[in-house]
């Protein structure tokens, strides 16, 4: 309630601050480690977020300005082209080979597919995805109203 929020707010139990990764595993392996602890509906309702996630990723690239595309490794990268924006400088467009497991300087943007980004989907318990970019869907909304309407209903 509002006292756990009173008392937690800002930390790691409400999946805010710094999170770190834990001792002896990738951001891939952790991922995978999360998955595997969470229940299996809400595990497949990740799951199914997650291969969308990386499917849009590999068919469309990730956009990357000027000075972000010398941050990147050159051995993870399949391919980057060029386009220009009007007024707004050259952007490239890049896929990778595979998954980066974190994009050191980059994991904050929300342009970018990494490891990283899908754990920090897990911590907050973003079921919907939207620090992945998703948005709520038509099936999710009809029934987040059906629970309001039930629970009103209680009352």
């Amino acid at each position: 309630g509002a006292n756990f929020g009173n008392i937690y707010c800002g930390t790691k139990a409400t999946g805010a601050g710094r999170i770190s990764l834990p001792q002896g595993h990738t951001w891939k392996s952790y991922c995978k480690f999360l998955l595997r602890t969470l229940p299996g509906e809400t595990r497949r309702i990740y799951t199914a977020k997650f291969i969308k996630f990386t499917r849009y990723w590999n068919s469309t690239g990730s956009p990357v300005s000027e000075e972000d595309i010398f941050e990147l490794d050159p051995d993870m990268i399949v391919n980057t082209r060029q386009y220009s924006k009007r007024g707004k400088g050259d952007k490239y467009v890049v896929r990778f080979k595979t998954i980066p497991d974190a994009l050191l300087g980059l994991d904050n943007k929300t342009d970018f597919l990494s490891w990283k980004r899908m754990c920090m989907a897990i911590l907050k318990n973003d079921i919907t995805c939207r620090t992945l970019s998703f948005s709520m869907t038509k099936k999710q909304i009809l029934r987040q109203q059906e629970l309001i309407r039930k629970y009103e209903e209680m009352l």
